[in-house]
């Protein structure tokens, strides 16, 4: 999952108690000046522009951000990896950067943090912090705060340069959990002091992990120039968060052949399943990054639960993502050895299962689950959630795969006609891509059909037994490697 990249900087820890709790500065991120004459070489990071909305050029006096002719246009650029993945942070942060608006008095100057799931070009950020001739404001996507403006009318000279600054601060309650944010924005001329007292003042509980972007906004009419914004610097100090990319293709843990073999079918194509640099196209910088996880386990970030079953003593089958742990019902036999990867989990076919907590809801959005099987019968289930469907399980007629995970509105069972109850060892899995169901046996498509969504269910998973734990429901043989992913996989 997503783990702490070593930071380079530190700030000093200050802490004080609220109201609302306590709040605290982490350290961490990166400052970008620009002088190495390139805004596309990961040096710090590399800043991505869709530029439609206007032109960006570095010369000897910054960043220059000429957002297109068009009223209330903007240009803004996502800062992101050498991989094309946007840098994101959590916990507490602060972003400023200086710059210098010229006398255009239409023309905006603004740093955004944006959510991970933003498009760049998008109209949609978290939060926005904004200066021109007029204002110095902090806007949110979806809520308007009179409160969160402050007039710059006549206060600020724009042939100098401007900092602005967002601190946004932790506050948590007793037990440690963050409950909202101090949002606390500053502006004032550079070679000045620093204000010891922000002009605007907030608390919000939206903020949680962001990217940055910088931006330029005119409201000028089509047929006016608007002058470019020119940012020195930026500097950006959080708990910075690394994503890995996504090379593990198929989801089965490693980076192989079978991987390689996905991305060369691609290869030229715009194929966002294996474009793992996000360019649109597949080539490459996709090759050379996936060639850097060649045979290694992989920590994908996507990886909602996992659950090896390599235990050899206990009563409980451990997910490696630490949240989903599964009690260990009946008496099932944990055979270290006897795995398809590693250990397995051997059931009787009469009541042993294993039963985690809930992990996610069908109809939410995107989802995979994988798992090995060998033995079982027809009418018995590899996995279902308490109280909503059987996800995957083999057919009561003949023993082929079927999932019963459809709409409440007229779905129907899904089945295929490849029998996975012959004794040997299968790959079983499920995919949903939000309107289309497939079912895979050994990476290879067996079933699919077209939905209108997938019913609602919070109930706990359970492995080797039926919804309800009814009679016959029960797996007879052995489970290995149960992997639940909140992308398409893509065998």
């Amino acid at each position: 999952m997503k783990t702490q990249r070593t930071t380079r900087r530190l700030l000093s820890v200050a802490l004080c108690t609220m109201a609302l709790g306590s709040y605290a500065w982490a350290g961490g991120g990166f400052r970008d000046d620009f002088r190495d004459g390139s805004i596309q070489d990961g040096s710090p990071v590399t800043w991505q522009w869709d530029p439609q909305g206007g032109q960006c050029a570095v010369s000897s006096q910054g960043l220059q951000l000429s957002p297109a002719q068009v009223y209330w246009s903007a240009l803004e650029l996502l800062a992101t990896d050498k991989h094309g993945a946007r840098v994101q942070y959590s916990s507490n942060m602060t972003v400023k950067a200086q710059f210098n608006l010229g006398i255009e008095p239409t023309t905006s100057a603004c740093i955004i943090l944006v959510t991970p799931d933003r498009q760049p070009g998008s109209n949609r950020g978290l939060y926005i912090l904004a200066f021109n001739r007029t204002w110095f404001f902090l806007a949110r996507d979806d809520v308007y705060r009179a409160d969160w403006h402050w007039s710059t009318q006549g206060r600020f000279d724009p042939a100098k340069d401007i900092i602005i600054q967002l601190d946004l601060i932790d506050i948590t309650d007793d037990a440690g959990h963050r409950t909202a944010s101090r949002l606390e924005c500053r502006w004032w001329v550079a070679g000045q002091a620093m204000p010891v007292q922000p002009q605007i003042v907030g608390v919000d509980s939206v903020y949680d992990v962001s990217g940055v972007e910088l931006g330029a906004y005119t409201n000028s009419v089509e047929g006016s120039r608007a002058n470019p914004v020119v940012f020195r610097w930026i500097e950006v100090i959080g708990s910075e968060i690394e994503v890995e990319p996504i090379v593990d293709f198929n989801g089965d843990g490693t980076v192989d052949i079978d991987d390689l073999l996905r991305l060369i079918e691609a290869w030229g194509q715009d194929d966002p399943a294996v474009d793992i640099v996000p360019d649109g196209v597949v080539d490459k910088q996709d090759l050379e990054v996936l060639m850097d996880y060649w045979q290694q386990d992989v920590n994908d970030p996507t990886l909602l639960a996992h659950w090896a079953l390599d235990e050899a003593q206990g009563g409980i089958a451990c997910d490696s993502t630490g949240l989903y742990d599964a009690a260990l019902a009946g008496n099932p036999a944990l055979d270290p050895d006897g795995g398809q990867i590693g250990g397995a989990l051997l059931l009787d076919g009469l009541d042993d299962c294993a039963l985690a907590p809930f992990v996610v809801n069908p109809a939410d959005g995107l989802f995979s689950v994988f798992a090995w099987v060998k033995g079982g019968a027809p009418g018995q289930i590899v996995l279902s959630q308490k109280g909503g469907a059987n996800w995957l399980m083999a057919r009561t007629s003949d023993g082929a795969l079927a999932t019963e995970l459809r709409s409440t509105r007229g779905g129907s069972l899904l089945s295929s006609e490849t029998v996975v109850t012959d004794g040997n060892w299968h790959r079983v899995g499920f995919t949903w891509d939000g309107s289309r169901r497939r079912l895979y046996v050994d990476d290879v498509l067996v079933a699919e059909d077209t939905q209108a969504g997938l019913a609602v269910c919070y109930g706990g998973l359970q492995i080797g037994c039926g919804t309800n734990r009814a009679p016959g429901t029960f797996w007879s043989g052995l489970i290995d490697d149960v992997r639940l992913y909140n992308r398409v996989v893509s065998p």
